[in-house]
């Protein structure tokens, strides 16, 4: 998990009480969601000129939560305890909820291969700049970990069927099926 990430265009920051002074505005997330429970807070510094803002995201939920860049695109990924959202740093209310598996229990951006990896309890879905690249469904049983990753691989842990395993995944070689982009 990262608490902070900092960018050429932005600053995030997971911070865990609001600023005592200041005016910094503050939006909830989902929008339509003015009062509540918020799992996550993070203070987004946009170096453009823009002022600073506080998003308040609530899971639906449990598990990771993060702030993530993506390979190859201008919004950050804000995982609130397994709810995911890509939020765009300079517009705040074009951020929305993108929970392509749920819940999200890990993320790995792998650079090179301009991959994001999410898994839940069973299953790992990457995406590229085209979208959905491929998808392992229901790989283990439950307790699914990534444990280990690099451009080539992943390896990990689970459960299947009652009895502990461990996995690899060789990236270059997993079939490619494309489907929805990452917006």
């Amino acid at each position: 998990m990262s608490d902070y990430i900092e960018r050429h265009d932005c600053v995030a920051e997971i911070i865990t009480e609001l600023p005592g002074s200041g005016n910094i505005p503050q939006f909830c997330f989902p929008l339509s969601q003015k009062y509540g429970r918020y799992e996550l807070m993070v203070k987004f510094s946009p170096v453009n000129g823009e002022r600073d803002w506080i998003g308040m995201f609530d899971s639906y939920g449990y598990g990771h939560s993060g702030i993530y860049t993506l390979p190859h695109v201008s919004n950050l990924l804000v995982i609130a305890k397994g709810s995911g959202y890509l939020v765009d740093v300079d517009s705040p209310q074009k951020t929305h909820i993108w929970e392509p598996i749920f819940p999200i229990q890990g993320c790995i951006v792998i650079r090179d291969q301009m991959l994001v990896v999410l898994h839940d309890y069973t299953s790992i879905l990457a995406f590229d700049p085209g979208g959905e690249k491929w998808r392992i469904k229901d790989l283990v049983s439950t307790d699914l970990k990534v444990l280990e990753s690099s451009d080539k691989l992943l390896r990990g842990e689970a459960s299947l069927n009652g009895r502990d395993a461990r996995f690899t995944v060789m990236l270059r070689q997993v079939n490619m099926k494309q489907s929805k982009s990452i917006k």
